[in-house]
């Protein structure tokens, strides 16, 4: 029988008691800073994926920009030639263009190669000779324009410029081959950095997933105990009231047995009280048959399976 102390520090309970069970609390804050960590580790995966694609950018843009700065002096030198032979403007032209793009395509390479420092310094090589070359050819260019072809083409079979334009592909071919060997590197981590993300995703997704069936499995053991105790609640609440009142014993026995056999849906039902002599004697039934009624109405300790229970202590005794 429920009593109202009882029913007061029940009450207290369920108004402070925890908002979660302690297994469904510690599977939620598990799962919480497993989506924490799963997050965190994506997010520097991706920085590092980020960034490395980054450097494949820029190194595949410094490979373009050394070969346009190579054919763009190439392309001067053979303007220039056209023009000593020729003496006419449009062969000119490359090399006039070449004057206004080679300042802009050196810059563009300094602020490619800004964080490398062994680049910069066969970038200021490259830029003396260049430098060098495009001073051979604007003194060839402007000995043609004088009149004085045999002078330019005098200079131009010296060979200087040939050697000046050899060292130029020299340097160039030097950058080129350090900026492939970098770029394979590069690419090298951006796959590293790609098969990561990968596993780190699937890999949190397969832990998330056990985490949510693990939460689910304590959500359902920790609902059916809840059920289990309010049923067992109940019952005694209904129990409790079943005895209540002055009542003879007979009557007792029947209304308890009554109440239980509804109750647990029993179909048979038998209550015993201790008698002085250690038997138990029957003091109310529940849907017995005629010869249990008769043969099982004094129960000594030890025979059949309710004497048994007897003996072994588990019987139910009722006050």
């Amino acid at each position: 029988m429920t009593t109202p102390s009882a029913s007061k520090d029940s009450g207290r309970g369920a108004k402070f008691g925890p908002v979660l069970p302690a297994g469904t609390l510690a599977g939620f804050v598990v799962a919480v800073l497993a989506v924490l960590v799963i997050a965190i580790a994506s997010y520097r995966s991706s920085l590092s994926r980020y960034r490395s694609a980054t450097l494949v950018t820029q190194t595949l843009e410094v490979l373009e920009q050394l070969k346009a700065l190579a054919s763009t002096v190439k392309d001067a030198e053979t303007g220039q030639r056209g023009f000593l032979l020729t003496g006419e403007q449009p062969y000119l032209d490359p090399y006039v263009d070449a004057s206004t793009t080679l300042p802009v395509e050196f810059q563009a390479l300094r602020s490619a190669t800004a964080d490398d420092p062994e680049q910069q310094q066969q970038l200021d090589l490259l830029e003396r000779l260049v430098g060098d070359k495009m001073a051979e050819l604007g003194r060839t260019v402007e000995l043609r324009r004088a009149g004085d072809a045999a002078a330019a083409l005098a200079i131009m079979r010296t060979d200087a410029g040939k050697a000046t334009m050899d060292r130029v592909r020299a340097v160039v071919s030097d950058m080129t081959l350090e900026e492939q060997r970098r770029l394979a590197a590069r690419d090298l981590e951006w796959r590293e950095a790609s098969s990561q993300s990968t596993s780190i995703i699937w890999g949190g997704s397969a832990i998330l997933l056990g985490l949510i069936a693990a939460a689910g499995v304590l959500a359902a053991r920790d609902h059916r105990a809840r059920e289990t105790q309010v049923w067992l609640r109940v019952g005694r609440m209904g129990l409790g009231t079943r005895m209540q009142g002055e009542q003879r014993l007979d009557k007792l026995g029947a209304n308890v047995l009554a109440y239980l056999a509804e109750y647990l849906d029993a179909q048979v039902g038998a209550v015993y009280m201790a008698a002085g002599d250690g038997c138990f004697r029957r003091f109310a039934g529940h849907a017995l048959s005629p010869a249990a009624a008769e043969d099982e109405s004094v129960l000594r300790p030890g025979d059949s399976l309710i004497g048994q229970a007897a003996k072994d202590g588990r019987a139910i005794h009722v006050r």
